[in-house]
């Protein structure tokens, strides 16, 4: 091993000796690269190959490749890049094609040394790495493409990216994202072979002339003929061309044979017909020179013979988005007035389609609400509960909006009363906290208490936040006397939550003269509830009683051998790790 280590370290003196001559680096410095060298050499020559070792060897010398490109810079000494520079370029393709021969399988050692050489701009050698990569990976679609796009858009070779496309095809048949790509590829061909015969005119001669076929995109609606043969009855597959079509200006009457195919044989889809309508929209200039007729009308008259033909909650819900969106365009005030109308009907007649989905009566409910008209908003709010009584979302809209209208309490609680006994109870609490929010702010204190009462007995999501809302609403309204009965009465309907016992302690804790018994109790029985599992409760109580001026840090001893005792796993470690640093900062 050390001979072959020695051998290859001599075969690196000429171009270390130039280094030094052209005072590129000191003595010093090469005796450091070629130590560093040998290191590298003799990890690779191990029984076992590490890729590490590898990659760690190749940013070396792509690191001295820069720091080289940097002294030429500062000394101005730009020969003998043969011997130097090239040298280490050299090296670094010998590194990256060893790893490439012993780790085949990794796709990113590919794409590093793929990314390296196209830097660089060594297309030739870019070129034969992905040719390489793709016979190990030939079941890798994304490959296939990002080697025919670097051919076509980088190394100008639209020839070797068709021959690439046509080879993944191949081995991925039903890949939509080549037969996509392959059909991109075909257009921006055409589009490129325009370009150059209109800068060129009618020179074209021999094999530099292209056929008018292929300048039309005769050849893309070939592929795309295929494609759809080869992968029926797929209209998400077929809708993805359409976008690809529309960015080119030759391809009207391939958009139109699309859309044909939408009609006659997927006219029982909802996004075909989204797809149509939308496209009255996307070429407005074209199909209003053609129809004489307003894209928007067009848009609209698509969308009408689509509800009548595939009724269905989606073509509705698809209709809605789309009228949304139009409406959330700039456009003058007369415009968007016309819009608003329009929008609001299509609403309307999905309701009584019943096709209206629990997430386009919110949509509806914000759109009123936008446009100023609160009371229609709370009709609508009505119907949706009534048509989907078991969606939250709808209800917390309803008793929000009731809040807003400034109704009367008792309305708003009979509202909630209703959804608790319609909601699951543990999908009621953001209903039951809209509410408190409300009555606290009113001041109506004796149903803010009845509500928090009743919300403390029944499940632990809604219970748990309630009883930390009651104790925090009666601190704040009545102070300290009145949170200890809170505290005391909520000890009858547990479990609680440590963040309920850290709160109190913390109330105790601010008044004037704490009462150093009660705070203990409260941690005693936080500890009792949750110490096998809170380690911060265990250094709270350790901190009361090292640091308080009235605390006992005598007792910290017990307290930690108690804490020590309680916590296992990973949550001991933490709390050791974490009194180890109180002790640390304490002194």
């Amino acid at each position: 091993m050390a001979e072959v280590v020695n051998e290859r370290i001599e075969e690196m003196l000429p171009e270390l000796e130039q280094m030094e001559r052209v005072k590129l680096f000191k003595k010093r410095e090469i005796r450091q690269i070629t130590s560093r060298r040998k290191i590298y050499e003799y990890k690779l020559k191990r029984r076992q190959k590490v890729k590490e070792d590898f990659l760690q060897y190749i940013q070396y010398e792509i690191n001295l490749l820069a720091l080289v490109k940097k002294r030429r810079e500062g000394t101005g000494y730009t020969f003998k890049k043969l011997e130097i520079d090239h040298a280490i370029v050299q090296r670094i393709h010998k590194l990256f094609k060893m790893c490439l021969s012993r780790f085949p399988e990794d796709i990113k050692l590919w794409l590093t040394y793929i990314a390296f050489a196209r830097k660089r701009r060594e297309n030739a050698v870019v070129s034969k790495q992905y040719s390489k990569m793709l016979q190990v990976h030939n079941k890798k679609p994304e490959l296939w493409v990002a080697a025919a796009k670097w051919e076509f858009e980088h190394n100008n070779n639209p020839d070797t990216a068709r021959s690439l496309i046509q080879r993944g095809l191949r081995f991925n048949e039903q890949s939509r994202t080549l037969w996509l790509e392959y059909y991109r590829l075909e257009l921006m061909y055409a589009e490129k072979m325009l370009r150059r015969k209109e800068l060129l005119g009618d020179t074209l001669e021999d094999e530099d002339e292209v056929s008018d076929a292929v300048l039309q995109g005769q050849v893309a609606k070939v592929v795309y003929a295929n494609a759809i043969e080869t992968i029926p009855e797929d209209v998400n597959f077929l809708l993805s061309f359409l976008p690809i079509c529309q960015l080119f200006e030759f391809t009207r009457d391939q958009e139109e044979t699309i859309c044909q195919e939408l009609r006659e044989h997927h006219s029982d889809q909802p996004v075909a017909w989204d797809a149509l309508a939308r496209r009255c929209l996307g070429r407005q200039d074209q199909l209003a020179e053609n129809d004489g007729e307003d894209p928007e009308l067009m848009f609209h008259k698509v969308y009408e013979e689509a509800v009548n033909t595939v009724p269905s909650d989606e073509i509705w819900s698809l209709y809605i988005t789309a009228c949304l969106e139009l409406l959330a365009k700039k456009s003058k005030n007369s415009v968007k007035k016309k819009r608003l109308q329009r929008v609001l009907l299509v609403f309307e007649e999905a309701k009584d389609a019943g096709c209206l989905e629990a997430n386009l009566y919110l949509k509806w409910i914000d759109v009123l609400c936008d446009t100023g008209c609160p009371s229609k908003a709370l009709e609508v709010s009505k119907e949706a509960v009534v048509a989907n009584p078991m969606v939250c979302d709808l209800w917390h809209k309803r008793l929000s909006l009731l809040v807003t209208s400034n109704e009367a309490t008792d309305k708003i609680q009979e509202e909630l009363k209703q959804a608790q006994n319609l909601l699951p109870q543990k999908e009621t609490w953001p209903l039951v906290q809209l509410v408190l929010e409300y009555t606290i702010s009113i001041d109506a204190a004796d149903t803010t208490v009845r509500l928090l009462e009743s919300s403390m007995i029944g499940r632990s999501e809604v219970s748990t936040p309630a009883k930390n809302l009651y104790l925090e609403y009666e601190y704040l309204k009545h102070g300290i006397d009145q949170a200890r009965k809170i505290y005391n009465r909520v000890q009858q309907f547990k479990p609680v939550c440590a963040d309920f016992y850290k709160a109190y302690i913390s109330m105790e804790l601010a008044q004037s003269k704490p009462k150093m018994k009660i705070i203990r109790s409260v941690f005693e029985e936080a500890v009792r509830e949750h110490g096998s599992h809170e380690p911060d409760l265990w250094l709270d109580y350790i901190k009361l009683e090292s640091s308080h001026e009235h605390g006992k840090p005598a007792s910290v001893g017990n307290i930690h051998f108690r804490a020590v005792k309680a916590l296992t796993g990973t949550l001991n470690q933490e709390f050791i790790k974490k009194y180890t640093l109180l002790q640390t900062s304490a002194s």
